[in-house]
């Protein structure tokens, strides 16, 4: 998942909140940072329970895939679109509407007989992943004075790094022991809980300017831009072909009980918080290189894992450097886009938001046909092969760090 996908623009006059200097403000930032944990947990936790929901609805894995595949597809489109319809939306109401949508879009999937119910299900989701993307770190610095814009927005997207790290093998660990169901109850209260606080603590926040659509074909237009995005879709659609199935694959061909791959994945969640953390750091020296690097060493681990992953110490210890490396990836790529287009920063977060969710849900689909049509080891295989022709891609930035 990306770290940083806000597409609303700030306005430079009056927009904040004038009480934004309260403790209340800090508050009303930390009911949206518990939403987007809320939502990011909620969009892999399929992740760690695959096997367990083709059972539970008597569908293949491959198609079980497409609760990965569906969020992200309707939130390409979702993210541009909402944000056109709601120019003149009370921003609070757009957030409460993606947090009521993950409340429903749980509890459908909790009761799904059926898959096409549960994929229903996972549309709710896809919807309130598109809104709270389109706006969720503005509404994050208009809360705080501007000196705190930085920290207001860090704490935003530290759900996401809680997402990964704590939600999805919490996740795990809850379907393991209670049933896949019952786990995506507790992703609805979750849910209930995010949207309680935004009620409470969220001020009134008029609608600032939208995102001009005009923006989005200039941004393309740009051959720096066209890179990097080529650099998005063939990164984020390699990570998701191959750690979509990356449980069963923990299950099937390492052996490794279903009671350990939530250990794992949390595993493998710390370390992409290290990852992110340390790429953060450098990504301003020089983009390129960290790109580059992080995509061979997770092009690497991936690539390896079916040929020396039968052993559940080994896969264990590839998961864990394919995490570290993958953690980097989004800063990264963020770092890079908007390199490639600093005078249409709107534009340019709004495409990468749009490529980042095609390329995931690009990924998961084919992944699982892939499965379906062969095996787990060719997801692999062809994601880690996604991931390796992203990091010789990125060697057309220049050595400065931006892209050419």
């Amino acid at each position: 998942m990306d770290t940083d996908m806000d597409v609303s623009p700030v306005n430079t006059r009056s927009d904040r909140n004038p009480a934004n200097t309260s403790t209340r403000g800090w508050f009303s930032v930390a009911a949206v940072s518990f939403g987007t944990f809320a939502l990011v947990t909620s969009e892999l936790m399929p992740i760690g329970l695959l096997p367990k929901i083709a059972a539970g609805v008597s569908a293949a894995e491959g198609n079980a895939g497409l609760t990965i595949t569906i969020p992200g597809l309707v939130a390409a489109f979702a993210a541009p679109a909402l944000l056109v319809a709601s120019r003149r939306l009370d921003r609070r109401w757009l957030l409460w509407l993606t947090s009521a949508l993950l409340i429903a879009s749980n509890l459908i999937v909790a009761s799904a007989a059926t898959l096409s119910t549960l994929l229903a299900g996972r549309v709710l989701l896809g919807i309130g992943i598109g809104g709270f993307w389109a706006i969720g770190a503005a509404v994050a610095r208009r809360l705080v004075p501007p000196e705190s814009v930085g920290r207001a927005t860090a704490l935003v997207f530290s759900g996401v790094s809680a997402g990964t790290v704590i939600g999805l093998p919490a996740g795990t660990l809850l379907g393991e022991l209670f049933g896949w169901r019952l786990a995506f109850t507790g992703a609805a209260i979750l849910g209930g809980i995010a949207l309680a606080a935004q009620l409470y603590l969220l001020p009134k926040l008029a609608a600032t300017d939208a995102v001009g659509l005009w923006q989005l074909p200039a941004v393309a237009r740009t051959p720096k831009a066209r890179i990097a995005l080529v650099a998005v879709a063939l990164a984020i659609g390699g990570q998701f072909m191959a750690y979509t199935y990356l449980a069963s694959f923990l299950e099937g061909h390492a052996s490794i009980s279903p009671s350990m791959v939530s250990a794992v994945l949390l595993a493998y969640g710390v370390a992409g918080l290290a990852g992110n953390t340390i790429a953060g750091e450098l990504v301003q020296r020089d983009v390129r290189k960290v790109l580059a690097g992080s995509g061979l060493l997770v092009a690497a681990t991936i690539l390896s894992l079916p040929l020396t992953g039968s052993h559940p110490l080994i896969a264990i210890a590839l998961v864990v450097i394919w995490g570290a490396g993958f953690g980097a990836v989004p800063v990264s790529l963020q770092t890079a886009m908007f390199m490639a287009a600093p005078k249409l920063p709107e534009g340019g977060s709004a495409l990468f938001v749009s490529t980042f969710q095609l390329a995931l849900a690009s990924g998961a689909f084919l992944g699982g046909v892939a499965v379906n049509s062969s095996s787990i080891t060719l997801a692999m295989l062809l994601g880690g092969a996604a991931v390796l022709t992203m990091a010789g891609t990125i060697w057309i930035f220049d050595k400065s760090g931006s892209p050419r």
